[in-house]
């Protein structure tokens, strides 16, 4: 696959023309239509590359599943299935199969972090840019000389959480309705680096976060990133909010909640 990088001699701001993105399927949330992500389905996929669980490669018995993806982004672009099941996501599964799918994205991190910039982000809902229901991640390797525009991690406030090793906060500087942080402290890592201990308790507060989201808003779409540099972070952000004419033209962002609420909903 040939990807196209262009930047903007003015802003600097880089961009991707990816053509065979417009070809991924969009499936509404219903199983009248069969999921190539399902457990049965494995041959409608490309050959996996790491599974979690049992069974040979190609078959089922998995827990968790990586694949090429189809409709790639990057040269590198993969897809983390999160489990056989095709309704239940991070709020339902167990935490110890969350703890699994964590694993998997800082082993996956690990094996391409040589090539670039390895971005493991997650679309929940249509609303969120999902084109099939069955939960998934995904993840990408952006080019080292590509520069990024995600914000560098911040000094907490407006605190939520703190657990032994990471603190989630709702910044006053949120352009996105719920929007949590989850750093470390102290910082000085990349997502490959943690060790197993901060793992477990990324993926269990990740996982109370997005419960506290859904359990206040069922209906919530939302996105999570994984800062792919050094100084990592955790990214959630609501996708209750469309940015319109104002936000696009003027630049300036506007978000309907304030930081403080969303830290009463996950406190």
């Amino acid at each position: 696959m040939i990807v196209n990088y262009r930047q903007d001699p003015l802003s600097l701001e880089w961009l991707i023309v990816s053509p065979t993105r417009a070809k991924r399927p969009h499936q509404k949330a219903t199983k009248e239509i069969l999921c190539p992500f399902d457990e049965g389905s494995e041959g409608m996929t490309p050959p996996e590359v790491l599974r979690v669980g049992e069974g040979t490669p190609g078959k089922p018995g998995w827990q968790v599943r990586v694949i090429p993806n189809l409709y790639p982004i990057t040269e590198i672009h993969e897809v983390v299935i999160h489990s056989p099941d095709h309704r239940k996501d991070l709020a339902d599964l167990t935490s110890e199969h969350v703890q699994k799918i964590f694993q998997v994205y800082q082993d996956r991190y690990n094996e391409h972090k040589s090539k670039g910039l390895p971005l493991i982000f997650n679309n929940h809902g249509s609303d969120a840019g999902a084109s099939l229901p069955h939960p998934h991640s995904q993840i990408t390797v952006i080019p080292a000389h590509v520069g990024l525009t995600s914000p560098i991690a911040q000094k907490p406030h407006n605190i939520a959480l703190k657990g032994k090793s990471l603190v989630a906060f709702c910044p006053d500087f949120s352009v996105w309705p719920f929007e949590t942080w989850v750093e470390p402290y102290p910082l000085g890592k990349n997502f490959g680096q943690i060790d197993a201990a901060q793992l477990q308790e990324l993926a269990i507060m990740t996982q109370q976060i997005v419960q506290a989201l859904l359990s206040a808003h069922p209906d919530l779409a939302y996105n999570f990133y994984i800062y792919p540099s050094d100084d990592w972070y955790l990214r959630i952000m609501g996708r209750s909010l469309i940015k319109a004419g104002f936000e696009l033209g003027s630049g300036v962002q506007v978000n309907t909640i304030d930081p403080k609420e969303v830290v009463k909903i996950l406190s």
